[in-house]
């Protein structure tokens, strides 16, 4: 997977984060805060993997 494509899917899913958010009236910040850690918990659980392999 390229850097771009996983950039692009991240954006994509952040995007979508924010909109859950705000279609629920929260704030766009929201979003953007719960975005950060799921992806934050996945590349720590990913690099934990890696690790122990």
């Amino acid at each position: 997977m390229s850097l771009s494509h996983l950039s692009a899917m991240t954006e994509r899913f952040l995007g979508d984060c924010q909109d859950l958010a705000t279609s629920h009236g929260y704030p766009k910040r929201l979003g953007t805060d719960l975005a950060r850690g799921i992806l934050a918990n996945y590349w720590q659980q990913w690099g934990r993997e890696r690790f122990y392999q």
